[in-house]
C-alpha cells in the first residue's frame, strides 16, 4: 500500500513501525504528553503529530487537552474521564502527594498550610492544585475525594500506572517522590 493511500481499517494503520511504537509508548505510559511521546521514540514532531492523528482518527487513541499539554491515552473500556484525570493528577508530584494523603486517610485531614510544609511548596500553590483537582472532578468542594476515586486510583497503582520521577513504575503511590 502507498504512504498516499486512504487507510480502510485500524489493522492497516498499524502495518506501520511508527505508529506500532506510538502506540506501545502510549499503552505504557497513560497520560504522556505530546513531547514526552516524541522524546521516548526520538521521533521528529512532524512526524509523531502525523502518526498521532492517524491513531487517533481511527479510534485506538484519545488525546485530553490538560493545561498546556496534550496527554494521550489508549483507547479502551477502562479509559475514562476519571481515570484520565488522575493520571494526569500522577504527573504532578504535588496533586500526587495530596491525592495520596486524601486515599490513605492517614493525613486526610491535613490543613493547606501542613500540606505546604510536607511538600515544600507555597499555600498558595497547594490551594490552586486543590482547585485544578476540584475542576477535573477529582475533589469537592469540601476538599474531600469524589465518590469512587480512591479505589479507582487505587486500582490504577496496583497496575503500575503511577508516575513516579517521570517514570511509570508499580506500587509508587505513596506521597512525594
Amino acid at each position: 500500500m502507498s504512504k498516499w493511500q486512504t487507510f480502510r481499517d485500524a489493522d492497516h494503520v498499524m502495518e506501520n513501525d511508527n505508529r506500532r511504537r506510538i502506540l506501545e509508548t502510549i499503552k505504557s505510559n497513560p497520560g504522556i504528553h505530546f513531547r514526552g511521546v516524541c522524546a521516548a521514540l526520538s521521533m521528529q514532531i512532524g512526524v509523531t503529530q502525523y502518526h498521532l492523528q492517524t491513531l487517533e482518527k481511527f479510534g485506538l487513541v484519545k488525546s485530553q487537552k490538560d493545561g498546556k499539554f496534550m496527554r494521550y491515552y489508549e483507547r479502551n473500556d477502562v479509559t475514562g474521564e476519571k481515570t484520565m484525570a488522575i493520571l494526569a493528577t500522577s504527573t504532578r508530584r504535588i496533586e500526587k502527594e495530596i491525592m495520596a494523603m486524601l486515599v490513605s486517610g492517614v493525613d486526610a485531614r491535613k490543613t493547606f498550610k501542613e500540606v505546604s510544609r510536607s511538600t515544600g511548596v507555597s499555600m498558595p500553590a497547594v490551594t490552586w492544585h486543590v482547585n485544578r483537582m476540584k475542576k477535573v472532578g477529582l475533589l469537592k468542594n469540601n476538599s474531600s475525594l469524589v465518590e469512587g476515586i480512591a479505589s479507582e486510583y487505587s486500582a490504577l497503582c496496583e497496575k503500575g500506572l503511577m508516575l513516579q520521577k517521570g517514570r511509570y513504575v508499580s506500587r509508587t503511590c505513596g506521597g512525594g517522590s
